[in-house]
Parts: structure tokens; C-alpha cells; sequence
């Protein structure tokens, strides 16, 4: 069996497709897709406008990036007790957005410390 090469936007999320909660790599979610997930944080960025960009990963390398607004990732940060970084895993809730095709992004609109 030859080895899965990890791959952005190919980390797996929950969706409901309309028959319950189920798991599907990001990539294959049309945008507007609601989507929860729980990953590690590998790295993010503050940008202009009051965004974040974070980079996100499972146990298996894959990733998917994510873009929220600052406020999102401040009250995240503040909920537990510090600054949110890299090599923390949280518990995200968001949409699947595709502005920079084919590759599929997530909107961030809720964040929290995973338990």
C-alpha cells in the first residue's frame, strides 16, 4: 500500500448532509458548506482589516487554512485564559469558501480551546 502524502485542503470536517453528521475532506464540500472540525493549529497570521489566518492540521499532516475575523480569535484566546497559538487544537465551527479556486478555505465563524 503506497503512503498518503498529506495534502492542503484535504483535512477532514463534519457536515450534515442531511441525513446527520457525517466526515468528508474539505475539498470535496461546495462553498457555503457548513463545518465543524477539530485540528491543531500550526500557524496564523494577524492581517489588516481585524482578520486572522490560521493553518490548521489533523494527526495525519493534512491541513486546511481558515480566515476569521479578530474579534473571533480574541475571544477565544481570552476564554482560555491566554493567547490561542500554534500547537493548540480547537474546535471550529465555519463555512467552506472558495475564493481562491480549486482550492477550498474555511470561514471561520466560532472558535473554541478543544476538551
Amino acid at each position: 500500500m503506497a503512503a498518503v502524502t498529506p495534502a492542503p485542503g484535504k483535512l477532514a470536517v463534519e457536515y450534515d448532509n442531511g441525513l446527520g453528521p457525517t466526515s468528508k475532506p474539505l475539498d470535496q464540500l461546495p462553498a457555503g458548506t457548513s463545518i465543524e472540525v477539530t485540528a491543531t493549529i500550526t500557524n496564523f497570521k494577524t492581517l489588516p482589516g481585524h482578520r486572522v489566518t490560521l493553518v490548521i492540521a489533523d494527526n495525519n499532516g493534512d491541513t486546511a487554512m481558515v480566515a476569521m475575523d479578530s474579534a473571533v480569535f480574541m475571544a477565544a484566546s481570552r476564554a482560555t485564559g491566554g493567547l490561542i497559538k500554534a500547537g493548540h487544537t480547537v474546535f471550529l465551527r465555519g463555512t467552506v469558501a472558495r475564493r481562491h479556486p480549486p482550492m477550498a478555505t474555511i470561514d471561520g465563524r466560532a472558535m473554541r480551546a478543544a476538551r
